[in-house]
């Protein structure tokens, strides 16, 4: 299976990345102060995935498309 990575948004308290992997659910980003934080965090976030042996990570740009990944997703399993 893999992992997706959403897109750098906007939350109350900054900017953010969420993910979501089948055996964890969706696990919502940190809130960064600095939209440039949020992406660097992000990317390393995406390396950590393809580098490290995790299942690979399937990275959407926008958040209609990381909803669909995921919703395409959970209905694959069920």
């Amino acid at each position: 299976m893999y992992t997706v990575v959403g897109p750098v948004h906007t939350k109350a308290k900054g900017y953010a990345f969420d993910v979501w992997t089948p055996e964890a659910g969706l696990r919502p980003g940190f809130p960064y102060l600095r939209v440039q934080d949020a992406h660097y965090a992000r990317r390393a976030e995406i390396r950590e995935y393809s580098d490290g042996g995790k299942a690979p990570a399937l990275v959407c740009s926008t958040i209609d498309e990381f909803v669909s990944e995921i919703a395409a997703a959970v209905q694959g399993h069920a």
